[in-house]
C-alpha cells in the first residue's frame, strides 16, 4: 500500500487497520483479494479513514477490472478532490 499514512502511533495503528481488514477478507472464503467486491470494500475503508491516496490504488484497480462501475469512479474523483489533485 502506498506511503499516505502518518508516521509513528497513527500510522501504525492504520497501517494494522488495513492489514487486518485485507485479512478479513482473506479468510472469509474469499481467496481472491483483487475481485470487485473486496476491492471495493478496502477502497472504501481507506476512504473513510483517510488514506485517500491507498484508496485511489484501490478504485484504479476496480476501475480496471470492471469499468463500467459508476459508484467507483465517482469514489475515485471524490479521491483526487480530497488530495486536491485533478
Amino acid at each position: 500500500m502506498p506511503s499516505s499514512m502518518g508516521t509513528g502511533l497513527a500510522g501504525a495503528t492504520m497501517a494494522a487497520e488495513n492489514a487486518s481488514v485485507a485479512n478479513s477478507l482473506n479468510t472469509n472464503g474469499n481467496n481472491n483479494i483483487m475481485n470487485v467486491g473486496n476491492l471495493n470494500k478496502l477502497a472504501e475503508f481507506c476512504a473513510t479513514n483517510g488514506e485517500y491516496h491507498s484508496a485511489i490504488e484501490y478504485y484504479l484497480k476496480l476501475t480496471n477490472i470492471d469499468p463500467d462501475n459508476g459508484p467507483a469512479w465517482t469514489a475515485l474523483g471524490h479521491c483526487y478532490l480530497l488530495i486536491e489533485d485533478l
